[in-house]
């Protein structure tokens, strides 16, 4: 599919070659700038198992984090202003919230995140007042269970899918335009005074990334071509 900018999947060797705590993106040839994602903050509780990403560990909120999320170098933030898609597969162990992606600026926070009964998209400022916008949909996400999550924008629309299956669409203006610079986030929940609150605890599978909107039966393509190694 085009516009595909972001793919990591451990299973691929090209993504992950069987050791380290680097990730290389695998469309790299189209986006030489965003050239990898690794463990953040504590790598220790990271690691890589069946072509699966497991992360786990408490954060405190302040600067001595003991655990580990994803952290990706160079910035999609900008592609956030104008339709895109975002995909990815979670397995969540406990009650924190995950993010599937978040888009981070330096001023504002963007993220496509999982919690127990809701999927959303926020913008969140951070510095105060920490005003936070979002827009979500509910759903029962259950836990030790492994699900296809997917955040498409066409214009206003805000449309979320679950293991292939649209949940809803919502109207959403964002207030905050991109302009570029931060990094890119899997797996973590931010403060309002911008320090990591925790990390998810779980398995990451393929995380994806368009700068444009992909239809319906584009959603369902993607998710029947991993569902089989997942479910």
């Amino acid at each position: 599919m085009d516009n595909l900018i972001l793919f990591y999947d451990a299973a691929n060797p090209q993504c992950y070659p069987g050791s380290g705590t680097t990730f290389t993106n695998l469309m790299k040839a189209e986006r030489p700038d965003l050239p990898s994602m690794s463990f953040y903050y504590t790598s220790s509780y990271g690691s890589v198992s069946n072509g699966v990403i497991t992360i786990g560990g408490l954060e405190d909120g302040t600067n001595n984090n003991t655990g580990t999320f994803l952290r990706g170098l160079g910035s999609i933030g900008s592609t956030v202003n104008s339709d895109f898609t975002t995909i990815g597969w979670l397995r969540r162990t406990t009650s924190d919230s995950g993010e599937v992606l978040s888009y981070r600026e330096t001023f504002v926070r963007l993220s496509f995140d999982i919690q127990n009964s809701a999927m959303r998209f926020y913008q969140r400022e951070t510095t105060p007042s920490y005003t936070t916008r979002s827009t979500s949909v509910s759903v029962t996400n259950e836990l030790n269970t492994w699900n296809c999550y997917a955040l498409v924008r066409s214009g206003n629309n805000w449309s979320f899918y679950k293991d292939g299956s649209l949940l809803g669409t919502n109207n959403f203006v964002p207030t905050e335009t991109i302009s570029g610079g931060g990094a890119y986030h899997v797996g973590c929940a931010w403060s309002d005074d911008d320090y990591v609150s925790n990390a998810m605890e779980g398995d990451i599978g393929p995380i994806m990334h368009w700068t444009r909107s992909l239809d319906a039966g584009e959603v369902q393509q993607v998710y029947a071509a991993h569902k089989n190694r997942f479910t």
